[in-house]
């Protein structure tokens, strides 16, 4: 999909001058910050809403296959880390939320988000609207 055998690390962060563009963790100073890590057709995602928060990670509630099946990814820098697969969703949905986020600057809401900092937050839900097809 993305034009390589390799997997793919993608970030987008909403800077404090109001430029989204592509950056590496060292970068992120301030503002909300969503990364992808994708391998192959699937991928898994991440939001933070300022430096430090743990976020949100998306989830596929769709998921029914075995509990402790992961899939790995590579950082940029090389590093290879493992996910559960219940987390991956399809690469081209991640695309569609990371093109959300740019334009809206929020999550997307159809996504289903699971709140790692367990602070009590949650993310609207709803469905993906006809508008952004």
């Amino acid at each position: 999909m993305f034009g390589s055998d390799r997997p793919r690390y993608l970030d987008i962060c909403l800077a404090q001058e109001d430029s989204p563009g592509f950056i590496d963790d060292r970068s992120n100073k301030a503002g909300q910050y969503m990364s992808a890590l994708v391998n192959d057709n699937t991928g898994w995602l991440s939001y933070l809403r300022y430096n430090g928060d743990a976020g949100f990670s998306s989830r596929n509630p769709a998921y029914s296959g075995a509990e402790d099946a992961v899939q790995e990814y590579y950082l940029c820098n090389g590093q290879r880390d493992e996910f559960p697969l219940a987390w991956a969703i399809c690469a081209s949905d991640i695309l569609e939320v990371l093109e959300y986020f740019v334009i809206h600057r929020q999550p997307a809401p159809w996504i289903y988000w699971c709140n790692d900092s367990a602070d009590g937050q949650n993310l609207p839900k709803t469905q993906k609207s006809q508008d952004f097809l």
